[in-house]
């Protein structure tokens, strides 16, 4: 199970480490492109 670290982008919550996309009054998606530039992003020692 995830411990979700939601952001809030516009009126989108999202996990940045599971990809749970909760658009606001609608229905939750996961979204894994989210997860893989969150970890590029971070400096992950996958992407070099």
């Amino acid at each position: 199970m995830c411990t979700h670290n939601f952001k809030q982008v516009n009126d989108v919550k999202v996990c940045v480490r599971c990809g749970l996309t909760i658009p606001q009054g609608g229905r939750p998606f996961f979204d894994k492109n989210i997860v893989a530039y969150y970890q590029r992003r971070k400096g992950d020692r996958r992407y070099g």
